[in-house]
C-alpha cells in the first residue's frame, strides 16, 4: 500500500539522502550513506511474490520491508519487518 512507503520514505528521508528508482522495475526508496547506495523495496502483503522483486533482487545490498514479524530472505535479499526497522532508524 502506498501509505506504508510514504511513511518509510519519510522516515528515512530525515536521516538520509533519499532516492526512487524507476528502471525495469521499481525501488520505493534508496538512501544514500556514507559513499554507498542501499535500496529498500517495501511489500505491506500477507504474501511476498518474487516476481515483483526483480529490481530489489538485482542488488546485492537490497532490503525489503514488509508486514511480517520475523526476518527471512528472498534469494539473497533480507525481509524485516517494516515497523522495526524504522523504529532502529
Amino acid at each position: 500500500m502506498r501509505i506504508f512507503e510514504g511513511i518509510a520514505a519519510a522516515h528515512y528521508f530525515r536521516r538520509y539522502e533519499t532516492y526512487y528508482i524507476s528502471a525495469q522495475g521499481e525501488v520505493d526508496i534508496v538512501f544514500i550513506k556514507g559513499n554507498k547506495f542501499f535500496p529498500v523495496e517495501i511489500k505491506w502483503a500477507n504474501q511476498i511474490r518474487p516476481a515483483e522483486l526483480k529490481q530489489i533482487l538485482k542488488y546485492s545490498n537490497g532490503l525489503i520491508l514488509g508486514k511480517n514479524f520475523g526476518e527471512a530472505k528472498i534469494g539473497k535479499t533480507p525481509v524485516k519487518y517494516l515497523v522495526r526497522a524504522l523504529a532502529e532508524l
